[in-house]
């Protein structure tokens, strides 16, 4: 099990339950953005502002090896 932060409320819930915005306009500390929330409305309301794509787990996980890949270092 890993547990993972809301982004508005900074409540500590589970990972495998989140709903996480990735790739939106606001980049918390690094990039690509990926923020989560525990609300699936929230991260909606915050998607149409900031934009970026709304995952759960399995596909953020999979996206982000994807974009590691493509990351020359």
């Amino acid at each position: 099990m890993a547990l993972t932060a809301d982004f508005l409320s900074r409540r500590l819930h589970s990972a495998q339950n989140s709903y996480f915005v990735m790739g939106g306009v606001v980049a918390y500390c690094c990039k690509p953005s990926i923020l989560t929330f525990d609300d699936e409305k929230m991260a909606m309301r915050f998607q149409k502002g900031f934009g970026g794509k709304i995952r759960r787990f399995h596909t953020s996980t999979r996206w982000l090896r994807k974009r590691s890949r493509n990351i020359s270092l």
